[in-house]
């Protein structure tokens, strides 16, 4: 019997099917660690980037369209989400070295808890009422912190898409927050 290649067993796991997810899961995983670990140099990291890199691919596994192959939309993602690791870790990094100097932050009011959960179910319920696509794409931005290219390619649509998309959202929570807001809210 003739083993499946990439596409085939990435066809399946859009059915649903584990066994192929759990082959392509065997096949790269050692690999992609080991790519990732030429970007973090930290072990755990290295596992937590691929594996993120295998959970979207699973939870989006109906989406997904892969244009060229599994194994470069593999290291692909690999590569884009150790590398936003880095961001995000270089911008927490360079927020603690201010904060701790003093230099260029303004120390937040606080609020008390109440009106933090007022501030979060206020944009809860302005993202929900999003078009669908508009709020997948923003959320993926905002949530899960992809750049827009990374959506782009993950939902198979153009960058200026993406971009438009956000657009929209930013515009349309802005109107809706407003209200309860007034002196929070600016412009991009």
């Amino acid at each position: 019997m003739k083993e499946k290649s990439d596409e085939e067993l990435f066809v399946d796991v859009g059915k649903d099917n584990k066994i192929a997810f759990d082959i392509i899961f065997r096949k790269y995983y050692a690999a992609l660690c080991r790519f990732a670990n030429t970007f973090i140099k930290d072990k755990d990291e290295v596992e937590d980037v691929v594996q993120q890199v295998f959970i979207l691919l699973w939870s989006q596994r109906s989406k997904i369209m892969i244009t060229s192959s599994l194994k470069a939309y593999l290291y692909i993602s690999v590569r884009n989400t150790s590398l936003n690791l880095i961001k995000k870790k270089k911008i927490r990094s360079d927020y603690e070295q201010n904060s701790n100097t003093g230099e260029n932050f303004v120390q937040p009011e606080k609020h008390d808890e109440g009106n933090n959960e007022f501030i979060k179910t206020t944009i809860s319920k302005a993202v929900d009422t999003l078009s669908e696509k508009c709020k997948e794409v923003f959320t993926l931005s905002r949530n899960e912190g992809l750049t827009h290219e990374e959506i782009s390619e993950y939902l198979n649509i153009s960058k200026k898409t993406v971009e438009k998309q956000i657009g929209i959202a930013l515009k349309k929570l802005r109107e809706l927050i407003k209200p309860h807001f007034p002196g929070y809210v600016r412009r991009e």
